[in-house]
């Protein structure tokens, strides 16, 4: 049964990639028959509040799917993407992951972009 569209994660991006959101794996008596949640990503707005140096900062992305290597070029949904200071993007997705899965997240310069995930899961 799904929960509705809420805050899925928020989170200040560091010049280091780091997991953002996983897909919670159901758990408890009442998910037994369950082998999966589903997790639809509906946005992803990023916004740059300092000045990482000239201006703004570059942001990338990556989805990784479970049990996959984290460093698989295919997971690179947005790489290097520049945004100015004081800018913000608002990402239009609507990406599907199941138990597991996660977005990645890191920016050039460090403590100068926040993230949030909005979404909706079906535990």
């Amino acid at each position: 049964m799904a929960d509705g569209f809420k805050i899925l994660a928020q989170a200040t991006l560091t010049n280091t990639e780091a997991t953002i959101y996983t897909v919670p794996t159901p758990s408890g008596e009442r998910f037994l028959t369950r082998g999966n949640s589903q997790a639809v990503i509906s946005s992803i707005i990023l916004c740059c509040t300092t000045d990482g140096g000239g201006g703004g900062a570059t942001y990338s992305i990556r989805v990784k799917k479970s049990g996959e290597d984290a460093d698989a070029d295919k997971q690179v949904i947005f790489n290097e993407q520049a945004i100015a200071l004081n800018e913000t993007d608002v990402l239009s997705l609507g990406i599907g992951l199941v138990s597991g899965d996660s977005i990645e997240a890191r920016c050039s310069s460090g403590d100068t972009v926040q993230m949030n995930i909005f979404g909706t899961e079906v535990l």
